[in-house]
């Protein structure tokens, strides 16, 4: 029962409901006749997203596989796997200059308020030679890619001397990324990604299995 609220479920898992403003009470009741007046019951909630009329609830998703639940606003600029809010904010340093040359690295992902989730997938993140987060390989993934109305993903990686050559500066209003679904956190960056995507002395590489599991979106 409620006064001046409405609640809906959400998806077919009947673990998410959207809540509109209002008092609530619940009853408790077994199928079974367990239903006890002399114990206490508890109802825990924990809250996914906040949404609004402009911006609401779009759709709940499951990996069969890998049981990733996926809350997405209708603009899709706010995400939130496993009840974990997807963050691709990176900022990244490096200077390993010495006396055979300068490598000055600085990449930063920065959304702005235009950046949305254009697509995803449920992926198996097999390795890479250079992963944000280690000891991540064959580990089952959301690979996303953001876009966005203006440049929000920098790559400022410097070079001379013995390494001259493998300098790029760019700026890019895209990135596809890969995304830890237990925590929302960002493993790695796929595409462009400064040591994957553009020719260096070395074999950096990135391997995903795609088509991992066959169901992202529930009806």
């Amino acid at each position: 029962m409620s006064t001046g609220g409405q609640c809906e479920p959400l998806g077919d898992s009947g673990n998410n409901y959207k809540f509109a403003p209002g008092t609530y009470w619940f009853k408790v009741s077994t199928n079974d006749g367990g239903y006890s007046s002399s114990v206490t019951y508890s109802l825990t909630f924990r809250k996914n997203y906040e949404s609004s009329q402009a911006d609401g609830y779009v759709r709940e998703g499951s990996g069969i596989k890998s049981k990733i639940n996926i809350l997405q606003s209708n603009d899709k600029k706010i995400t939130y796997v496993n009840g974990n809010k997807v963050d691709i904010n990176y900022n990244y340093y490096w200077d390993g200059s010495n006396p055979y040359g300068s490598q000055i690295y600085n990449i930063n992902i920065i959304p702005d308020s235009s950046t949305y989730c254009e697509s995803m997938e449920i992926v198996l993140y097999k390795e890479s030679t250079q992963p944000i987060k280690k000891d991540y390989s064959n580990y089952t993934a959301l690979l996303m890619t953001f876009v966005s109305d203006h440049d929000f993903y920098y790559i400022d990686c410097r070079t001379a001397g013995a390494y001259a050559g493998e300098t790029v500066v760019e700026k890019f209003s895209s990135v596809t990324v890969l995304i830890d679904p237990r925590t929302g956190e960002l493993l790695d960056i796929v595409y462009p990604n400064y040591y994957y995507s553009f020719p260096h002395e070395g074999t950096n590489y990135i391997k995903i299995q795609a088509n991992y599991d066959t169901i992202l979106w529930k009806p």
